[in-house]
């Protein structure tokens, strides 16, 4: 998941999971930089959905991303089931990332739909949202200018 596009605003109110329709003003932030994927250069609006026919076409797009994210002191947060944590990291291993480093200092978070959007077993859009602003207030709480 990348939750970059959402850490660009600033909020006129904090995410309320309870309240209906609560609505906030967007406003990007002034010290944005263009950040590279897949060969192109992201803006200020950073909203990505991907489609790839294969998880080597997915690492092969995403590992240069998350990998410059980490470089820059950017936070990642990452779901996937927990049988393919370990292959996973090894992925993130052998595209030069310390592993080890980053999730001591917590600045790489690997999540399990149970512990996100299938918390309480089932999706809960409200919960969901909740859980994304927590994720990014850590981020920003733990000193890290972005959590993607």
């Amino acid at each position: 998941m990348i939750f970059d596009d959402l850490n660009l605003y600033q909020k006129e109110k904090p995410m309320d999971p309870t309240g209906n329709n609560v609505k906030f003003r967007r406003e990007p932030l002034t010290d944005s930089q263009p950040i590279r994927l897949a060969g192109s250069m992201l803006g200020r609006y950073r909203h990505v959905c991907a489609f790839f026919d294969s998880s080597e076409e997915e690492y092969d797009t995403l590992l240069p991303f998350v990998r410059d994210g980490l470089e820059r002191g950017e936070r990642a947060y990452h779901v996937l089931p927990s049988q393919y944590r370990e292959e996973h990291l090894e992925q993130l291993r052998s595209a030069g990332v310390d592993v080890a480093a980053t999730l001591g200092r917590r600045q790489l978070e690997v999540a399990t739909p149970q512990e996100t959007y299938l918390r309480g077993g089932r999706f809960n859009k409200d919960a969901m949202l909740a859980l994304i602003q927590e994720a990014l207030e850590t981020g920003a709480t733990l000193g890290f200018p972005l959590t993607v």
